[in-house]
């Protein structure tokens, strides 16, 4: 029996993509791999490595079962809690910022939270360290 997992996979990583209305380009960017690498999954060329897999998950905060096609069910209302909270409390998150995504999120679907969270979380700049 041929492993349905590539299709799964391909089929729900674009709809994740589609859903958070993000091109092929700017989810490379934002999970830090290659556009090749997002085109290959989506076309079932090749299949992510767990590293990436990990990645994928924690941008869009559902489960790997979810990606790799063995659960229904992301669960992404699941972890966007704990992933607010560490966001919520990271020192280098300004109450500015904690305005501009709650501010978002209640203007936005809820579904598109994770990525919204994620966008706010690249725009947090860290101390500079002395030398």
């Amino acid at each position: 029996m041929k492993s349905s997992f590539p299709f799964l996979f391909a089929d729900r990583l674009q709809a994740l993509r589609h859903t958070h209305l993000l091109s092929i380009s700017k989810l490379a960017k934002n999970i830090d791999v290659s556009k090749s690498m997002i085109s290959n999954f989506e076309n079932q060329v090749t299949l992510p490595s767990v590293e990436v897999l990990t990645k994928l998950s924690n941008y869009f905060c559902c489960s790997l079962d979810y990606l790799v096609g063995r659960s229904d069910n992301p669960y992404w209302m699941d972890y966007l809690p704990q992933a607010e909270q560490a966001f919520f409390n990271n020192p280098d998150t300004t109450p500015d910022l904690i305005k501009m995504y709650q501010t978002e999120k209640a203007n936005e679907p809820l579904a598109l939270a994770p990525v919204s969270l994620r966008k706010f979380e690249s725009m947090r700049v860290a101390p500079q360290k002395e030398i």
